[in-house]
């Protein structure tokens, strides 16, 4: 397949917490993993995550445009076309990552840099407390100072 690439320049991004549904999000699995009498499920508890800015310089493989929605890249549970794709843009050296639309997230934008080094500048944002019950996180509360 082939992509146009756009250039981005100091392009601000903002972490979607769980936008592609981490261990503590009710999309994900559930926090468990394995040990060596099978699966151990994580306690109830309250996990702090903290949002962050992000800004880089980079030549991204836009994948946003309506030809590329309706393709297997696009799958929200099967990877393995959007990770061949990656694969083919990081091996041919055809841009320094992709930019992509969420699956999760409808109107939202991700992006995937290939090296750590294109990100110019990291700002912490938001803080917030995950309460997580065992099976799911039940709510999120955003943490301020007064």
């Amino acid at each position: 397949m082939s992509a146009r690439w756009r250039p981005l320049q100091y392009r601000r991004l903002w972490c979607l917490l769980c936008g592609a549904g981490c261990e503590y999000c009710d999309k994900g699995n559930g926090a468990s993993y394995g040990t060596d009498n099978g699966l151990y499920q994580e306690p109830a508890q309250d996990v702090q995550m903290r949002c962050i800015d992000a800004w880089f310089n980079a030549q991204l493989v836009d994948l946003t445009e309506q030809q590329y929605l309706d393709l297997n890249i696009y799958h929200p549970t099967n990877y393995s076309h959007s990770q061949m794709l990656a694969d083919e843009v990081k091996g041919g050296q055809k841009g320094d990552g992709i930019v992509y639309q969420s699956v999760r997230h409808q109107g939202h934008d991700c992006y995937a840099l290939f090296k750590p080094n294109l990100v110019t500048k990291v700002c912490q944002t938001k803080h917030f407390t995950y309460k997580w019950n065992g099976v799911s996180v039940n709510s999120i509360l955003e943490i301020n100072l007064v």
